[in-house]
């Protein structure tokens, strides 16, 4: 997590989270955890070692209806 002061008055928030598939951790943790950073950030930037894979797809399709229930 790192803060930055804008000369606006602003203040950046840049939180890194873990990804989908944590080690150790049920499928419904990775879901929530992109659910809360997708909700309450204004730029969210979806990261990968890969490419894009359909399997990736319908994991932001999931955390998305996820994110839905808690709007």
């Amino acid at each position: 997590m790192q803060l930055r002061d804008m000369p606006s008055g602003a203040v950046q928030l840049f939180l890194d989270t873990e990804g989908f598939d944590a080690t150790g951790m049920a499928v419904v943790y990775d879901e929530r955890i992109f659910a809360f950073a997708a909700l309450t950030a204004s730029v969210l930037v979806y990261n990968l070692v890969e490419t894009i894979k359909e399997a990736d797809i319908e994991k932001l399709s999931f955390a998305t209806q996820l994110a839905t229930e808690f709007w």
